[in-house]
């Protein structure tokens, strides 16, 4: 999940030369969507009788660099990291023919950047 070619598909800009060179010499395919949904390490924690190995268990690491790689690139990347994105994000594709209103990206991205703030 943290490996360099994932990283290099999020972040990523195609539309850029540079960036267009080196992800074609490192066999580096672009990302237009990144979909985490992190551990439930709110409720578990609020379980009365949670162990702190089970909390520790919980806490997200890749998810959390995932979610904000994404955002970061939101120009090219649309995140979504709740559930209830999905059917906003399919209907932006059945509106958009296929792509996504460079509007609603950004939007998934504040979204994304205030969930794992929080």
């Amino acid at each position: 999940m943290l490996h360099p070619r994932i990283h290099g598909g999020i972040l990523g800009r195609p539309a850029l030369p540079s960036d267009a060179a080196d992800m074609s010499a490192n066999h580096i395919r672009a990302f237009d969507l990144v979909v985490v949904n992190l551990y439930p390490f709110e409720q578990t924690i609020a379980k009365p009788d949670v162990t702190l190995p089970e909390a520790i268990e919980q806490i997200d690491i890749g998810g959390l660099t995932l979610i904000r790689a994404a955002a970061k690139n939101h120009a090219f990347v649309t995140v979504l990291c709740h559930p209830e994105q999905y059917p906003l994000y399919l209907e932006q594709m059945q509106e958009q023919g296929g792509e996504v209103a460079p509007g609603f990206r950004q939007d998934c991205a504040r979204q994304a950047f205030w969930h794992t703030a929080t």
